[in-house]
């Protein structure tokens, strides 16, 4: 099994649309990524969002701002999506 280091730097190769396509999970309707994570991109789309805080863009269709959402939120890959746990984290808490 592939570290997580390794799995995010073959991802990191392409930037564009096919990166999350280099993992062995998808996503589906999971948004709890739009929740974990702290994000704080200078307060240009989203102010300074604590960990554990849901993202104002975030709706029940997903990112109302997926287009044009923060670096972080591009690249954020969670233990699921890498093949590092089996349950998603929205089925496990």
């Amino acid at each position: 099994m592939k570290k997580i280091d390794q799995f995010l730097a073959d991802a990191l190769e392409d930037r564009g649309e096919r990166f999350f396509s280099k993992f062995p999970n998808k996503c589906g309707d999971c948004n709890v990524c739009c929740v974990a994570p702290a994000i704080d991109d200078g307060g240009t789309t989203i102010p300074e969002k604590p960990a554990g805080d849901a993202c104002k863009h975030c709706s029940a269709t997903g990112c109302s701002i997926y287009k044009k959402r923060p670096r972080l939120c591009k690249e954020y890959a969670c233990l699921y999506l890498c093949g590092l746990v089996e349950e998603r984290p929205d089925s496990n808490g």
